[in-house]
């Protein structure tokens, strides 16, 4: 990641209920950031980590697979 660009990461899930996201980074949720896609936009070293989401409904909960920025 070059200081400056904008970063998108997304994931896709479906269910019923339709499930809900929470976005993480480095393990800690990121406040706001309860949608399919992760747009980080300037992104700055500050932003580099590990990124994950977990989606969830009435039926569970899934984490998905590590994305390093």
């Amino acid at each position: 990641m070059s200081p400056g660009t904008t970063v998108t990461l997304n994931v896709v899930a479906s269910g019923s209920p339709l499930p809900i996201y929470q976005w993480r980074l480095n393990g800690v949720n990121i406040a706001g950031a309860v949608y399919p896609t992760l747009i980080i936009t300037n992104a700055q070293p500050t932003n580099g980590g590990s990124y994950n989401v977990v989606v969830a409904n009435i039926g569970g909960a899934v984490n998905s697979d590590v994305a390093t920025v």
